[in-house]
């Protein structure tokens, strides 16, 4: 009978045992990193490709005898290979599971070493699996969300210089559109009618930067409503350059003919808003909180100005001659559209509290 059941050695079934048993071990616990973050191969993918391994590795040893053991360990390792390939996912052109193909091809070396009876060998190689796939994975996931958070704060900063550059630029338009109309100064009244499409150009620049920190970095919390804010903050600026526009264009419609007074309001109303633009600019820039709500409580000081001129200009036009309704008509003009650059440096305020509140202030004024 024993051509046919084979011979039987408690000593040798003792050592398989213990082979078979250590093999799962091993593999289990690598199987395990796997299984816990639900990936193609788990526990008993990795557990079976030990045990199968070191089956392989003792048979080798004591099943042919005068053969080359070390033929079937070279079929095992390229074996293991076309099994790995198994676990790989193509999904939407990336590549998922490569890490835990290389894991089944490195625990079938732990099989193996454990099949030979190599148990430090095998037992320190699968801790070493164990440390790369898990603790490695997590400094190196760390060390890459730090990469991530430090290209998306100077991607953002870079946002935020470009709408002070945006302000600037606004502010300097809204001084000379006034200027122009005061001094009747129709070649600069042009310049800022031409410089509008920079203004213009820079509002879509900043809205694309933004959708590509939005699809780059899909930003969350603070960063996700600084991005939002400043696609809003770009578009108002954008609108307070077509006001300073409108304004210029008030001295080309009238040729060199006066305005009705009193016209040395409409510099001061202007100074005041360029003035809260300045400083929204800047509160922007510090993410001041309380800045900006002292900003949006002078929008009120703007529309007094405003309601102040018309009044003025409701009175001289009283009793007089037509020509002096059109000529008032334009300096109410002028202070309108100065009086909702004052509403839209609100509306940025408004912005930069709900940057860091997020929560969003009053916002019924007409755009």
């Amino acid at each position: 009978m024993s051509h046919i059941l084979g011979t039987f050695s408690v000593k040798l079934a003792a050592q398989i045992v213990v082979k078979i048993l250590l093999a799962l071990a091993l593999g289990g616990a690598v199987g395990f990193e796997r299984e816990r973050r639900n990936m193609p191969a788990g526990v008993r993918t990795f557990m079976l490709v030990s045990a199968g391994s070191c089956i392989f590795t003792i048979l080798s040893q004591i099943g042919f005898f005068g053969a080359d053991p070390s033929r079937i360990a070279a079929q095992i390792v390229s074996g293991i290979g076309f099994l790995g390939a198994g676990v790989t996912i193509h999904r939407k052109g990336t590549i998922h599971g490569l890490t835990s193909a290389a894991g089944v091809w490195a625990v079938a070396a732990v099989g193996m070493a454990v099949g030979t009876g190599n148990y430090f060998l095998a037992t320190f190689g699968a801790v070493a699996v164990l440390v790369v796939m898990g603790l490695l994975r997590q400094w190196f996931k760390a060390d890459v969300s730090r990469s991530t958070r430090r290209t998306l704060n100077t991607e953002l900063r870079q946002v935020r210089n470009r709408i002070i550059a945006m302000g600037r630029l606004v502010i300097e338009a809204i001084q000379d559109g006034v200027r122009a109309v005061v001094e009747d100064d129709q070649e600069l009244a042009r310049q800022v009618i031409e410089g509008d499409a920079e203004i213009n150009n820079l509002r879509y620049r900043i809205e694309e930067e933004c959708l590509d920190v939005l699809r780059a970095h899909q930003p969350r919390q603070v960063q996700l409503r600084t991005v939002l804010a400043a696609t809003h903050i770009a578009t108002n600026l954008e609108r307070m350059g077509d006001h300073a526009k409108e304004i210029a264009q008030v001295r080309l419609q009238i040729g060199h003919a006066p305005l009705l007074p009193p016209l040395n309001r409409v510099p001061e109303m202007a100074n005041r808003v360029c003035d809260m633009l300045n400083r929204v600019l800047v509160a922007f820039a510090q993410d001041d909180v309380e800045a900006a709500r002292r900003i949006c409580e002078e929008v009120e000081v703007v529309d007094q100005a405003y309601s102040e001129i018309v009044d003025a200009v409701t009175e001289r036009m009283s009793g007089k001659k037509s020509r002096h309704f059109e000529r008032g008509a334009h300096l109410v003009n002028i202070a309108y559209n100065l009086k909702r650059i004052g509403e839209r440096v609100t509306n940025i305020a408004e912005r930069i509290i709900f940057v860091r509140t997020g929560a969003l202030a009053e916002a019924d004024r007409e755009d």
